[in-house]
């Protein structure tokens, strides 16, 4: 990541610009349940859901799987 100066090969410095390389930023997401407002102290044996919301900045939501 960072700025970069670039020219061009045929033209020179008479065509020259700068272009910025960004990082990848992580996806990330947001359990939604449990909500973890009650106390989830879990033993085996037991089957639980957990919903969550996932959110990518670099890349569509449907490019995201689990």
């Amino acid at each position: 990541p960072g700025g970069y100066w670039y020219s061009c090969k045929y033209h020179g410095w008479f065509m020259r610009g700068r272009f910025i390389v960004l990082g990848n930023v992580p996806p990330t997401i947001q359990l939604t349940n449990p909500n973890g407002a009650t106390q989830n102290d879990w033993t085996g044996g037991s089957v639980h859901r957990l919903s969550w919301n996932m959110n990518d900045p670099d890349n569509l939501p449907s490019q995201l799987n689990v």
